[in-house]
């Protein structure tokens, strides 16, 4: 009989043990914690022309370190984030090149295309999160443009205005506070374990904007480490203001999907390792003020972003590097 009643004791307890086992994730710093990460997108852009198609493959990487300086009683931490690698590369009609910063010789000079991203290596801003992973403040930033300047030397008057306010829209308050809640601001409103589900929707202005309606679910759960499968659907918003300067007006209208997982440690709320990646489709449209109509392209978007601690990245750069080279020539 005593062993019936503890069974059946046992079995009543058993969907409370498993609601105490579920874990609320959220942003949980603590000073001093450093990190080092590496994040890589790859992607791949074919623009269907009247006679022909146009393919552009490109990818940028970034390397950054996250230093916790300080977090207040209401659990927000302010985070420094210094850059200390940059991979850009670019394969099109117009030509190709390949700027790694790990392995750049620094006699050698460097190529426009890429003196931007090249003067961002060793710059530093600091940002403000809460418990919830949002951005709720950017320093530094805009210090930063005029360094990145200086280190491409471009020198004062119109030339360097211009590409100021051109770096402005892309290191500003608004974008780098987007760009980090894209990554950060992900967790659900209550506690999760293997097998729940909750639901994300964000803006992301990289490339072009796009929203993006995410379900994350659960999968697994090891060493402090949670897994999350991530379905996604893209769209373009129908409100956007077009990209413009001074000789076109450009609009994108896409629509797709992103796949993937991530790995969040459970202790601290970070984003571990995550690998994504991004199909999706429509049209781009361009108007010049000299020409009666629009040019309209159909295109087709394709990408794949690695994220990782530093270590791991280079592990697998490493091995895909010797896969490389022992493949028999075609």
């Amino acid at each position: 009989m005593g062993l019936i009643v503890g069974m059946a004791m046992a079995i009543a307890a058993a969907p409370v043990a498993a609601e105490q086992e579920k874990v609320q994730l959220g942003m949980r710093l603590e000073p001093g914690q450093t990190f080092r990460f590496r994040m890589l997108n790859e992607q791949r852009v074919e623009r269907s022309l009247p006679r022909r198609k146009m393919t552009t493959q490109q990818s940028i990487g970034w390397g950054w370190t996250m230093k916790v300086l300080g977090v207040d009683e209401k659990g927000n931490a302010e985070v420094k984030i210094t850059y200390h690698w940059v991979r850009v590369t670019q394969k099109s009609e117009m030509g190709s090149y390949v700027y790694d910063s790990d392995r750049h010789d620094p006699d050698k000079p460097v190529i426009p295309e890429v003196t931007g991203f090249v003067g961002m290596l060793g710059e530093s801003f600091i940002v403000t999160f809460d418990p919830a992973g949002r951005a709720l403040a950017v320093r530094s930033h805009e210090e930063m443009v005029e360094e990145v300047l200086d280190r491409a030397d471009v020198p004062d008057g119109e030339t360097r205005d211009e590409q100021a306010e051109r770096l402005k829209t892309k290191i500003n308050e608004a974008q780098v506070k987007n760009t980090l809640s894209l990554i950060a601001a992900i967790y659900p409103n209550q506690p999760v374990g293997v097998g729940d589900h909750w639901k994300r929707k964000s803006t992301s202005h990289m490339g072009f904007t796009k929203i993006i309606d995410s379900t994350y679910s659960v999968t697994g759960r090891k060493a402090g480490m949670m897994t999350v499968a991530v379905d996604s659907a893209i769209s373009t918003p129908e409100d956007v203001d077009p990209m413009q300067d001074a000789a076109a007006r450009e609009t994108v209208e896409m629509k797709g999907m992103q796949k993937g997982s991530m790995q969040i440690n459970e202790s601290t709320g970070m984003l571990m390792d995550m690998r994504m990646t991004q199909s999706s489709a429509g049209i781009h449209t361009i108007r010049m003020a000299e020409m009666p109509e629009p040019i309209v392209l159909p295109m087709q978007f394709t990408a794949t972003v690695r994220f990782a601690l530093e270590d791991v990245i280079l592990a697998e750069m490493k091995a895909a590097s010797e896969a490389a080279r022992t493949q028999p020539a075609r």
